[in-house]
């Protein structure tokens, strides 16, 4: 991974904007939405990301079980009216995403010396799901 990709990924940590990040990164702003659509299929950098993203939940104390029952409340008191059912809706997507149902990239997985990618979405997964019933 070159200095350049490591900046990149430092950047992404903070707000999660590829375009944004390529740019604070020192890359072209003319290409910065297409280099950060590049430099998110690539294997080693989504490595380094999901590296970087754990030290910071370390960091910041954040378990998924913590995350996982704020997501239920909302979720339980938009069934319950207690809010908007738009906030529940949010919420349910939102867990999909937390569990792994639902991703908006690509996800890394290390097995031994071998990295794997998988870019999962909920479509994909309902669908595996209804073959293997």
């Amino acid at each position: 991974m070159t200095p350049k990709q490591r900046r990149f990924v430092e950047e992404y940590a903070v707000d999660h904007n590829g375009t944004q990040a390529a740019i604070r990164a020192g890359y072209s702003p003319r290409r910065a939405h297409v280099t950060a659509s590049e430099l998110l299929r690539q294997p080693d950098v989504l490595f380094a990301m999901a590296g970087v993203d754990e030290k910071k939940r370390d960091r910041l104390g954040v378990t998924l079980e913590e995350i996982v029952a704020h997501l239920r409340w909302f979720i339980d008191a938009a069934k319950d009216q207690r809010i908007p059912s738009r906030d529940g809706l949010t919420a349910t997507v939102e867990l999909a995403k937390v569990v792994g149902l639902m991703v908006e990239r690509s996800q890394v997985e290390q097995v031994g010396e071998v990295r794997y990618v998988h870019k999962l979405t909920l479509e994909r997964t309902l669908e595996a799901l209804e073959v293997g019933e």
